[in-house]
């Protein structure tokens, strides 16, 4: 452990009532002002403009960032695209009443399997983009292999491909068995 002064011959200054904001202030400077942290907030403000330091409280911004916490069912409902189904397909019906079972938790479990991401995007589903930053809306595919199979993510274009499974209870199964298995070998 190296020792620093963090103002010239700082280690003969006992830190008292009078001194320990000054030093407070001086320690965290020194832990935040490092080439490391000054790179990553210049290439952040590159991405995001000053408008967005300077009206955005701290929350907001951790929202413009890290997305949203919850997920609105019935705006990702809307703003899914079908392949190969139908909205009114049993097994359309059947994955939002599974989603719509979920709590909160198995939800951003569920789209994290999805689409890679920890949360949905801060803007809303109406602004999902596939890994190359093109608009992309949620799929939910039908494949061509036996309801024995497990549904396939493929978060570099937020897609769900499943078989046509026989029951509710099935696709319940099989998708939470996916999800379980992927996040065992590391991938979710």
């Amino acid at each position: 452990m190296e020792e620093v002064d963090l103002i010239p011959d700082g280690r003969a200054i006992t830190v008292n009532e009078d001194n320990k904001y000054e030093y407070l202030r001086l320690l965290f400077n020194s832990k935040i002002n490092t080439p490391q942290i000054n790179s990553f907030v210049q290439g952040f403000r590159q991405l995001a403009s000053d408008f967005w330091f300077e009206y955005l409280k701290a929350d907001e911004m951790r929202l413009f960032i890290a997305g949203l916490k919850t997920i609105n069912i019935e705006e990702w409902k809307s703003n899914t695209e079908y392949v190969g189904f139908s909205l009114h397909s049993d097994q359309v019906t059947w994955f939002w009443e599974i989603v719509e079972s979920f709590d909160e938790e198995m939800r951003m479990k569920l789209w994290k399997w999805i689409s890679g991401s920890v949360n949905p995007p801060p803007q809303g589903f109406s602004n999902l983009v596939d890994a190359n930053g093109r608009a992309c809306r949620f799929k939910l595919s039908r494949n061509n292999e036996s309801s024995a199979h497990l549904p396939h993510a493929h978060t570099c274009f937020n897609t769900l491909s499943m078989p046509d499974y026989d029951s509710i209870e099935q696709l319940s199964e099989k998708l939470q068995l996916a999800m379980n298995e992927s996040e065992s070998f590391g991938i979710a």
